[in-house]
């Protein structure tokens, strides 16, 4: 991940497959993010493998424990869960966020021409700035 000016770009792979995976996303002025939003290039699933776009929605899962071996547990634990939800567990208002129509038709009723994720539709937030952090479960304010 590397953050730059309000965007956060991305470069990963499939914990179990390897796909390679980028990623550009909304950021926010925040030292941490517990959302964040934006689109993704994978290959397809089929076999030539053309790109695929797509939008993405990012929640924090947990804060590092400040323990290796914990957060390698965390981890392998997070990664070996099934990555798809279950049906009817997506609330409405993220399905409505990202699976939007764009195109032709769209733009001429006030939506998008390309598939995009602009800021002012982000739910990119940060931190509630009203209410202290809890610090005590984190090193350095690393999270996962």
């Amino acid at each position: 991940m590397f953050p730059l000016h309000d965007l956060i770009y991305c470069i990963a792979t499939e914990v179990k497959n390897g796909t390679m995976l980028s990623g550009i996303f909304n950021g926010a002025g925040a030292s941490r993010l517990d959302v964040f939003d934006g689109l993704t290039l994978i290959p397809g699933v089929d076999m030539v493998r053309p790109p695929t776009a797509t939008a993405m929605i990012c929640e924090r899962a947990a804060e590092l424990s400040g323990g290796r071996e914990a957060d390698e547990r965390l981890f392998a634990e997070l990664s070996s869960r099934n990555p798809l939800a279950p049906a009817g567990s997506v609330p409405e208002h993220i399905v409505k966020h990202l699976a939007r129509d764009f195109g032709p038709q769209q733009l001429a009723l006030g939506g998008d021409w390309l598939l995009n994720l602009s800021l002012n539709r982000s739910l990119t937030r940060g931190p509630d700035y009203e209410t202290p952090p809890d610090l005590s479960n984190t090193v350095g304010g690393n999270s996962i």
